[in-house]
């Protein structure tokens, strides 16, 4: 079953990822398309995945959260040497480097916020 025809049956818009969990229970078994669209959403498909999907948006909003912590924190430390850089091209090549830094940084915390749960 293709993405286009699951959500003319359902009316539902799944992520990638639901889809491929949703179309993989659907070639593990024996009905068509349209019978198991249509109990996927007399089994609260819709309601279930919804809440799948807002749990994962919490998750990825505190972890979010946790790198603005991080990057302003490390803004702050740096204000004071923003602050002696007048000219523009060297606020932009300093700003490039604390880029590079803050992008390592963001890996970092969301791999080990991943990795504790």
């Amino acid at each position: 079953m293709t993405y286009t025809e699951f959500v003319d049956r359902t009316g539902y818009y799944p992520t990638d990822s639901q889809f491929k969990d949703i179309n993989d229970a659907y070639m593990a078994g024996n009905d068509d398309k349209d019978m198991f669209c249509y109990m996927w959403r007399a089994e609260d498909g819709i309601l279930k995945a919804s809440k799948e999907t807002a749990a994962k948006i919490s998750t990825l909003e505190s972890k979010l959260q946790k790198v603005y912590d991080t990057l302003d924190e490390y803004i702050f430390k740096h204000n004071d040497t923003l602050d002696t850089l007048d000219d523009k091209s060297d606020r932009r090549a300093y700003f490039y480097e604390l880029f590079k830094e803050i992008k390592a940084i963001k890996w970092l915390n969301v791999s080990r916020a991943t990795k504790q749960e």
